[in-house]
């Protein structure tokens, strides 16, 4: 039996992109259950101004292909059908992923785990995670990143707009105080041209990972000595991040699942530039707590273990839609053991249900 939910969770504060603000965050939980191993789930959301399709969009393509999944899963299909069922939903990324999702989990489930997931993982793993600060003034500053590192968080991303002001004087006081920390710059695109020169005197001696897209024109290999860059949403698709990974070796890459879609697809992506995870950083597109449990588990088996990522956006809304003890908000790090590996299917009055198929 599949079914679809509807979910719209309240934001704390009000989120802005950069073409508008919304007060909640909608998306679809979808569920199976397998007569055998219990309920899975999954989520799509694709996010306003990230994802290529809208919510409306996918709410009407879901049904059909809830139904055509619920045929499929009554042939016993191996990885080739589930992989071709996915290339059906090529043009709606958020589906690909989470109809993904519960294949995985099925399969490992099952015993049956693609190749690259049964070699990758220790029976339990910690990952990191790292916090987000936002613009601000410097008091308010001070008191986030105060508690950013009395949680415990030792990598903290912090927005990072042109002109920089008071900000390279504020992160080298707490590199100074706290050596342990690391930062990562998040310029959204914002920087000038001559902003990459003035980058390396300005922060100097301050713990820089990296600077997340510094401008519109983002290329690989072509940067200042001393800048390390990553790329996020400058990379639209999977093939644009295999020309970004073959193309700069050295390059962090930050990368939200939901918009890339079949997550057996960017697997095999990775595994073939990457196949260490090197500076792969996984990241959430703000996602509730059921599809930050399936980025946890890809951050597990194909991100970079020396790394933090980014998986504390859970902190945004009033409440999740899985209790705290599934939503690892505020923690710098969390345990995921692949090899038990199954996201809880939320119990929550606010689902509203679309359609059940049995």
């Amino acid at each position: 039996m599949i079914t679809l939910y509807h979910y719209s969770l309240p934001f704390e504060k009000i989120f802005r992109s950069a073409s508008a603000g919304f007060a909640h965050r909608e998306g679809l939980i979808i569920t199976y259950a397998d007569p055998v191993l219990g309920l899975f789930s999954a989520e799509a959301a694709p996010l306003p101004g990230f994802s290529t399709e809208s919510f409306s969009e996918i709410k009407t393509k879901a049904q059909t292909a809830a139904r055509n999944f619920h045929t499929l899963l009554k042939r016993e299909p191996d990885l080739p059908l589930f992989n071709s069922f996915l290339e059906d939903l090529n043009s709606y990324p958020s589906l690909q992923f989470a109809f993904s999702s519960i294949t995985l989990s099925l399969l490992i489930s099952k015993k049956k785990a693609p190749e690259w997931f049964a070699t990758r993982f220790s029976p339990a793993k910690t990952v990191q995670i790292n916090d987000v600060i936002g613009v601000m003034q410097p008091d308010e500053f001070h008191r986030s990143m105060t508690n950013s590192i009395k949680l415990g968080f030792k990598t903290i991303k912090v927005k990072c707009p042109y002109p920089f002001g008071e900000l390279p004087p504020l992160l080298r006081y707490y590199s100074q105080k706290y050596p342990d920390l690391r930062f990562r710059l998040d310029a959204n695109q914002s920087w000038p041209d001559h902003a990459l020169d003035e980058f390396p005197e300005l922060f100097e001696h301050i713990p820089i990972e990296y600077v997340e897209e510094p401008n519109n024109s983002m290329k690989s290999g072509v940067w200042p000595p001393g800048l390390p860059v990553a790329f996020d949403e400058s990379i639209g698709n999977l093939d644009e991040l295999k020309g970004v990974l073959a193309e700069d070796p050295d390059c962090f890459v930050v990368i939200k699942p939901s918009l890339y879609g079949n997550i057996f697809a960017l697997s095999e992506t990775i595994l073939r530039y990457r196949s260490m995870g090197s500076k792969v950083i996984f990241s959430t597109l703000l996602e509730s707590a059921v599809g930050r449990n399936t980025i946890l588990l890809l951050a597990t088996t194909l991100g970079d273990s020396d790394l933090a990522h980014g998986l504390n956006t859970g902190k945004l809304f009033k409440k999740d839609l899985l209790p705290p003890d599934h939503t690892f908000t505020d923690s710098p790090a969390v345990a995921c053991d692949p090899i038990n590996f199954k996201i809880p299917v939320p119990d929550d009055p606010r689902l509203k249900t679309l359609i059940t198929i049995y």
